[in-house]
């Protein structure tokens, strides 16, 4: 009799992949494989401001030592990861879910993946499944998005409600106009020669340790120049010179960070920080030394001519000079890049939160179409 031929018991079917688009929250900002999900989208779509470098340390010690709660939201089509969104919760009066800013962060966005359809009839998809997940608030605040990045439309600025803040980048393309036309670049070119015959030098630094002496500078020249102005700022706070030294320290040597010096023999007299990703430039950090005998150097000057040329010369794309429409980035060739924001109110005290946006929105277009007494409002404020 023939022995009866083995059976295999029916496997369990297996969870089908949720379909359309699905959100999570992640608190466990110590997970290395969240930022290695987060470093494949990168690769895809990022300014600077939103590689590992620098998104990391700001969400994983920065954020919660200035007071708030950070997050990161990841979505999935199909179960496929598409995009990340690294927030934070600032509990108070009115308790707000923002991008974590705290002033360092001139372009906000999430990071993406290239293929995935989230814009246009999506976008609402994308909104209503990132508001399902986001932890209690009554304000979610998004600001400072750029509308495109690395040619492609952002996910979040097809949200309804997206609205100009009336603040832009200036941000120079050397596809565009050449940088030796730049009329900065012209006049720096004199001011290089003299500053090379009185024993002078502009450089890039790529030491770790002189890169930390050149922090220590600029934090300095900060101070001092804030205290002139009878003003503070977010740099004077410990915890951010920190994220600095841990940035630098970290981007320096991958390239995701690049600083500069101009010294007149042994001395330090301006330094330019940046960061760097895809062919983009951003200028995050810059100051220089405000004596008589120093300034006929421009020192400033000469080192943001000097970033420029370097990083056209290599390759690169866009260069960007920062928010704010200050008389001396349009010489360095600087058009306006809008940014936009965009909100939901999830109680009463949200709706406040949006009409203070809407008010400050309405200061500000008042600012740009009266040029003059912007730039004299500048002035006073010493940010010309």
């Amino acid at each position: 009799m023939s022995e009866p031929s083995a059976t295999r018991a029916p496997e369990p079917p297996r969870p089908a992949a949720p379909a359309g688009l699905t959100a999570s929250v992640v608190h466990d900002l110590a997970d290395e494989s969240l930022w290695a999900r987060w470093d494949d989208l990168a690769a895809d779509h990022a300014t600077p401001f939103q590689t590992t470098a620098f998104a990391r340390p700001l969400l994983t010690h920065l954020t919660a030592a200035m007071g708030a709660e950070p997050f990161v939201v990841e979505v999935r089509d199909a179960g496929r990861h598409v995009l990340s969104l690294g927030l934070c919760r600032r509990p108070g009066l009115v308790t707000r879910i923002e991008f974590p800013d705290f002033g360092l962060v001139d372009l906000a966005a999430p990071v993406w993946r290239r293929d995935a359809d989230l814009t246009g009839a999506r976008a609402d998809d994308l909104r209503r499944v990132i508001l399902a997940v986001l932890p209690r608030h009554d304000a979610l605040l998004l600001a400072k998005l750029p509308e495109t990045i690395g040619g492609a439309r952002n996910p979040l600025v097809d949200w309804p409600g997206v609205a100009e803040m009336n603040i832009v980048t200036m941000v120079f393309d050397p596809a565009r106009r050449p940088v030796a036309d730049l009329s900065a670049v012209k006049e720096s070119g004199r001011k290089r020669r003299r500053l090379a015959r009185e024993g002078g030098a502009i450089r890039r630094v790529d030491d770790l340790d002189r890169a930390q002496v050149l922090l220590d500078f600029l934090f300095a020249q900060r101070d001092e120049k804030a205290r002139r102005d009878g003003r503070h700022e977010t740099l004077e706070r410990p915890e951010v010179r920190d994220f600095y030294r841990a940035l630098v320290a970290a981007g320096l040597p991958t390239g995701a960070v690049a600083i500069w010096e101009v010294v007149l023999g042994d001395r330090i007299i301006a330094a330019v920080l940046g960061l760097a990703h895809a062919g983009r430039f951003n200028g995050t950090l810059m100051a220089t030394v405000e004596e008589e005998g120093v300034a006929v150097h421009s020192p400033g000057m000469i080192a943001v001519a000097t970033v420029i040329e370097d990083h056209v010369a290599a390759g690169g794309s866009l260069f960007d000079l920062g928010p704010g429409e200050h008389p001396y980035k349009t010489r360095f060739g600087g058009e306006p890049q809008p940014l936009l924001e965009v909100g939901h109110a999830a109680t009463p005290l949200g709706l406040a939160a949006l009409a203070d946006r809407a008010f400050r929105r309405f200061v500000r277009a008042h600012l740009r179409r009266h040029p003059a007494f912007r730039a004299r409002l500048y002035r006073l404020l010493g940010r010309g």
